[in-house]
């Protein structure tokens, strides 16, 4: 009475498939009734000891893994939504190394996940615009954020692409940056057209 319904059946299957075999055992995660009326996730193991002298029963042993469940929720969400992004989504250690990359990464820049996570973020940067990339990474080992920067990145066929580029520092739970994460848009079609109205204004 105290399961969720919808983990009632795999639950009671659980149950008697230990129940009819001799020190048989089962692992199962359901969701529990508390007392106080909120559902708990709980994780744990029937194990059928019926036939021990000393025991004589069906031994069901759990722990609440409730808070491990709901970040597991959020971090599914989360990726969930970055994958769905058009925009570029990455992220790299402190040593400049691409660590996270998404789909809007892959279409923007033409490199597949397995083909860029392990190189150095300076394989986008062009030559010219490597010492800016190294001030962004002195301001983000101060924990300080860079916002709407337009700058310029190089994709896998060599074009040249302009993009606005927001970094935010990754902290551990000490606070300390361990890396940095990167959302990039492509702007290109915008500073084109930016250009050609330049022009014909002068």
């Amino acid at each position: 009475s105290l399961i969720h319904k919808e983990d009632l059946t795999n639950s009671l299957l659980s149950f008697q498939e230990v129940y009819s075999i001799s020190n048989s055992s089962s692992n199962f995660k359901v969701r529990i009734l508390h007392k106080k009326g909120h559902w708990l996730w709980i994780e744990g193991s029937i194990v059928n000891l019926l036939d021990n002298h000393n025991i004589g029963a069906i031994v069901v042993s759990f722990r609440d893994v409730s808070d491990r469940i709901k970040v597991e929720e959020e971090l599914a969400l989360a990726s969930l939504i970055v994958n769905s992004s058009e925009d570029a989504i990455l992220s790299k250690t402190n040593d400049n190394i691409i660590n996270s990359w998404n789909h809007g990464a892959e279409s923007i820049f033409g490199y597949s996940a397995e083909e860029i996570i392990g190189q150095s973020i300076y394989l986008l940067i062009p030559p010219h615009l490597h010492e800016e990339e190294r001030r962004i990474s002195d301001k983000i080992s101060n924990t300080r954020s860079v916002k709407y920067l337009e700058t310029q990145r190089i994709r896998k066929d060599g074009t040249i692409i302009d993009v606005s580029l927001t970094i935010s520092p990754i902290l551990n739970e000490s606070n300390q940056v361990i890396g940095s994460s990167k959302i990039m848009r492509d702007i290109t079609s915008r500073k084109k057209l930016e250009n050609e109205r330049n022009k014909v204004i002068d």
